[in-house]
């Protein structure tokens, strides 16, 4: 009995070596419930549209074998109008992988709202100062979904003539499964292509801007602002925010949103807007987007993204000015992204 208990000891010191920086993948549930999560770190792979589909294929089989009790994700679009599925196709491909627990509890909260609110995290904090008002877990990495395409902006306006013309091909039309928001074939500037990326979310105008630069650089470029803007917990694979594997957290958005408002305020004044107008480079036909963002037209909002997938329930970043100050407001995984932040606005003093 003594040998057979020390090769029990054994065996058991050897599985707990080889799992000893793995953790159990599951997901916080719709009642709320708050489950141990796991979220990628950092993963060396290509950032091609065939890559990202089998990175998370492969995150899925690693789930599966170690919590065989959950259910495989899927992804839809931003859009409220028109959800989009992530139909990247599967490629093999050379991966090693880092897993870190999201925490899925309030780790601190400053002060206390005035109303109760339904995100798993969020942070108000003022522009200038940087003063915290309200948060809960700041610091959680999350899937960003179209957030996602705030720095794809940033990228593109950075490395892209805006005057260059650039075409929606078939390729990309695939990728957003049918549902594309731009027609097959139509021809934009990289200026229009970043309208309608940032006016409807449309993952065909991120694809196309990131195409039109070599994707897997474009990607690469977006990582390497992260880590220049000290992101520290920023990680993106693709440029429209439909792979769950982009993820950053409240507290790194507004590292981003801050860089934005100084740098590149074309892109809040673009978002900030009711409408904005593109125009088809091959046919001089003229298309009128219809914000998606409900604040759009409001006189004390000056911009900000929508984001969604199922992964990440609702996501929202924004600008408001309140008595003078310019604050910054980020809501996280809430079921009612709009309603919640309209609630910490009316609670900001």
């Amino acid at each position: 009995m003594r040998y057979q208990a020390l090769i029990l000891l054994i065996i058991i010191l050897v599985f707990s070596y080889a799992f000893r920086d793995t953790n159990v993948f599951s997901q916080v549930d719709h009642n709320g419930i708050g489950q141990q999560a796991v979220i990628i770190d950092s993963v060396h792979l290509e950032s091609s549209p065939a890559a990202v589909k089998n990175n998370e294929s492969l995150i899925a089989d690693i789930q599966g074998s170690i919590a065989t009790s959950q259910e495989p994700l899927s992804s839809t679009s931003d859009s409220n109008l028109n959800p989009t599925v992530n139909s990247i196709e599967k490629n093999q491909t050379d991966t090693s992988i880092v897993e870190k627990s999201i925490i899925t509890e309030a780790t601190s909260t400053t002060n206390e709202l005035c109303v109760p609110i339904q995100a798993k995290n969020f942070l108000v904090q003022t522009i200038s100062g940087a003063s915290i008002l309200y948060e809960k877990n700041s610091q959680n990495r999350w899937p960003i979904a179209s957030i996602s395409k705030l720095m794809t902006a940033v990228v593109a306006l950075e490395n892209i003539n805006q005057s260059s013309v650039i075409t929606v091909t078939p390729e990309i039309s695939k990728e957003t499964d049918g549902n594309s928001t731009l027609p097959t074939g139509s021809s934009y500037s990289a200026n229009d292509l970043l309208k309608a990326m940032l006016t409807i979310s449309s993952n065909d105008a991120a694809f196309a801007l990131a195409d039109s630069f070599g994707r897997d650089a474009f990607v690469q470029k977006m990582n390497q602002k992260a880590k220049d803007l000290s992101m520290s917990q920023t990680t993106y694979y693709e440029p429209s925010g439909l792979s769950y594997l982009n993820q950053s957290t409240a507290h790194d958005l507004f590292l981003l949103v801050s860089y934005i408002k100084q740098q590149y305020p074309i892109i809040f004044d673009i978002t900030r807007q009711k409408t904005n107008t593109i125009r088809d480079k091959n046919t001089g036909k003229r298309t009128t987007l219809t914000n998606i963002n409900e604040f759009a037209g409001r006189k004390d909002f000056f911009g900000g993204k929508t984001g969604y997938i199922d992964q990440s329930e609702g996501n929202l970043v924004s600008l408001f000015s309140k008595d003078g100050k310019m604050v910054f407001i980020a809501v996280l995984g809430s079921p009612d992204r709009f309603g919640d932040t309209a609630k910490i606005v009316s609670c900001i003093q």
